[in-house]
């Protein structure tokens, strides 16, 4: 049965059209690994000519979210079919809405630092740089941060040559799919003052966008050198041209990212502050302090000055296309199809290497892997790098990773210690109870005693945990006995590979 995605994400001159455009790029992504997708929305009617025209399902519903028409389309298309993925992408949805879809499937949210506070999910994507919510979210719930996450539609995955320096002849103003500040016609009367002989300035409108024709009258006005366009189907062909962007920072800095197209982001709302300041860091775009409006003076004399200034541009596209490599929502997709399909037959192991530091630091501090563990204590990140750069540079250490749908689901470790080897394991909790523990012990530990050059193998269980007990049992350890730690009883198991 072909498995199911339904997008409820809305747009319109208030709510801007970024998350339909970030969702579509995850359903074509969807529908390419064979799946079928399916949209419920409130939106104008380019952007459900837009959704129809790539060949994917759209339901138009005109209520708000959690009204009673709402969650009977969502829940008739939950029905149809084996238990859908059901993503949630808005500000203006509630902890109780979400609650409600994850009784009808499973729930992936679509958020941005935290943005929807609360919000109850299998799966959650934060696709900014420094995202995630500052308070964490629960073990149980799968997350994916980062602008490796990027959800770019097809059209940005081939990205083109660019020459590392060439003047600025072409100029994109894009802010939005609504620009509900109604900024781009100041931006444009700007740029027509600072913009060298023969350059040329194309501002786009969104969908949502209501003042088309008096931004057309303007370009008018400006000159020949100025031109408007409204609801592009290929935003990736007018980028490949562009030598600077003038954009909000909103989704669309992540698809200039990609194209290597160096950008001055505007943070135009809150929300967009934080994704301005680590684009910044980064070194990925240019910024104006955030701020009521729009300061024409500085912003202006930064124009000015990135239009003269080959060199920075170019420094800027490169660090973007480091950033943005436009295989997002090909990523978001296989996380979430290891959530829900069955573990494969052959599972992959790889050894762990510096880059896995992080993601092994956040499986390890899981709340039910810490209670579990020798020390139970919380891991400071100070103390996990230095012991983690340890570890790897020790010939009496082995720690080998499984990741399924390149998410880190579980991680087992080998050390020699006292003439045995010391086995430690530990599985992400939206991967427990499909056998994955025992996989990892019994597919691996007698070739690690082989390597390390020992023949006994030792394993702790705390007393009670009766699920790594029984995969110690499982792979052929008897239970020698208990060991107090800290006040606490371990179950010692062992095993002889000889």
């Amino acid at each position: 049965m072909t498995a199911q995605l339904i997008l409820r994400t809305d747009a319109s001159a208030e709510l801007g059209t970024g998350h339909v455009m970030r969702c579509l790029a995850l359903a074509l992504a969807w529908v390419a690994s064979g799946g079928a997708a399916t949209f419920v929305s409130r939106l104008p009617e380019p952007l459900a000519r837009r959704i129809r025209a790539e060949g994917i399902g759209l339901v138009e519903i005109g209520c708000g979210p959690g009204d009673a028409e709402d969650l009977h389309t969502v829940d008739r298309l939950a029905r149809s079919g084996e238990r859908p993925w059901i993503v949630l992408d808005g500000y203006h949805f509630s902890p109780g809405y979400s609650s409600a879809l994850r009784k009808l499937g499973r729930v992936l949210a679509i958020d941005d630092y935290g943005a929807v506070a609360a919000i109850q999910a299998d799966l959650h994507l934060d696709q900014n740089l420094d995202g995630g919510r500052p308070d964490g979210y629960p073990e149980e719930e799968l997350v994916l941060l980062g602008p490796a996450y990027a959800l770019l539609r097809p059209e940005f995955q081939t990205r083109p040559v660019r020459a590392c320096l060439r003047p600025c002849r072409q100029v994109l103003v894009t802010l939005g799919g609504s620009d509900p500040a109604n900024l781009t016609g100041t931006v444009l009367e700007i740029l027509a003052k600072v913009l060298p002989q023969g350059a040329r300035c194309l501002a786009v409108l969104g969908a949502a966008n209501p003042r088309a024709a008096e931004v057309e009258l303007l370009t008018r006005r400006l000159g020949p050198a100025f031109e408007v366009r409204t609801d592009v189907a290929d935003m990736a062909a007018l980028m490949a041209e562009t030598d600077l962007a003038v954009t909000a920072a909103g989704s669309t800095v992540w698809e200039l990212a990609c194209m290597g197209v160096p950008c001055l982001a505007l943070p135009l709302f809150d929300n967009q502050i934080p994704v301005a300041r680590g684009l910044e860091r980064w070194g990925a775009a240019a910024t104006l302090p955030p701020g009521p409006g729009l300061d024409g003076a500085r912003f202006a004399q930064l124009a000015a000055a990135l239009v003269a200034d080959d060199a920075r541009r170019a420094a800027l596209a490169e660090a973007g296309l480091r950033l943005v490599d436009g295989q997002g929502a090909g990523r978001v997709v296989r996380a979430m199809r290891a959530l829900s399909d069955p573990l494969p037959a052959a599972l992959p192991l790889a050894p762990a290497d510096q880059e896995d530091s992080r993601d092994v630091w956040l499986l390890a501090s899981q709340p039910s892997v810490r209670a579990n563990a020798l020390r139970p204590g919380p891991i400071p990140w100070a103390d996990h790098e230095r012991w983690f750069a340890r570890q790897m540079a020790s010939p009496d250490s082995i720690i080998l990773l499984c990741r399924l749908g390149g998410v880190l689901a579980g991680q087992i470790r080998f050390e020699r210690q006292d003439g045995a080897v010391l086995v430690s394991f530990s599985v992400a909790k939206p991967f427990r109870g499909q056998g994955l523990g025992r996989f990892l012990l019994t597919a691996t530990w007698r070739e690690a005693c082989r390597k390390l050059g020992l023949e006994r193998a030792r394993g702790l269980v705390l007393a009670g945990n009766a699920p790594s007990a029984a995969c110690f049992r499982h792979a052929g350890f008897r239970l020698l006995g208990a060991e107090n730690h800290g006040g606490r009883e371990f179950l010692v198991f062992e095993g002889e590979c000889a």
